[in-house]
């Protein structure tokens, strides 16, 4: 969605009336309305946790990605998930795996590999949607997932969300020194 261009800042009497509509946003199911969290995404930094499930298959690493297709992506991606108001990240985390993974997946041991920052708003030419603050996470699996791909560090998709190409890349090297 691109941003109106000719949108004047807000007056007092808006500013006013936004701080009220604010305080009553409530999450139902960790979501609000799909328009009103694109809005949000492009005016402030979402907290996300992203987690990159890995597998060793003849002795080499393998990473899930699963495919997304929506108004804003057709390609692959990390799985992840916005925090949302009321959860934790570590909430977040096993929101990831149950509903990304599946509540059956055999995780092994859980790392944190690191913070990023993805930036993805108007000016750095990836996506409209603002920007990420990721708490990047790794962990190993044993046996079969929900959904999603497995792939090596040289059979890559082309078409992995552009925020997370380069991520993509180097997960192998954290994962090589856990």
């Amino acid at each position: 969605m691109e941003k109106n261009k000719n949108l004047t800042p807000l007056s007092p009497d808006e500013w006013v009336e936004w701080t009220k509509l604010t305080r009553r946003i409530k999450f139902i199911d960790g979501k609000i309305p799909q328009e009103a969290f694109y809005a949000f995404c492009e005016n402030f930094v979402s907290a996300v946790i992203d987690l990159v499930p890995y597998r060793i298959d003849n002795n080499e690493i393998e990473i899930l990605l699963i495919y997304r297709k929506d108004r804003h992506y057709d390609g692959f991606h990390i799985p992840g998930s916005v925090i949302v108001p009321g959860k934790t990240s570590t909430d977040t985390l096993n929101s990831v795996i149950d509903v990304e993974l599946g509540k059956n997946a055999n995780v092994g041991k859980i790392n944190f590999v690191g913070v990023i920052d993805a930036m993805k708003g108007e000016g750095s030419g990836l996506d409209k949607r603002g920007q990420d603050l990721k708490l990047l996470y790794v962990c190993e699996i044993k046996g079969e997932v929900l959904e999603g791909e497995w792939f090596t560090k040289n059979n890559l998709p082309k078409n992995i969300i552009p925020e997370q190409q380069k991520i993509s890349i180097e997960i192998f090297y954290a994962i090589n020194n856990l």
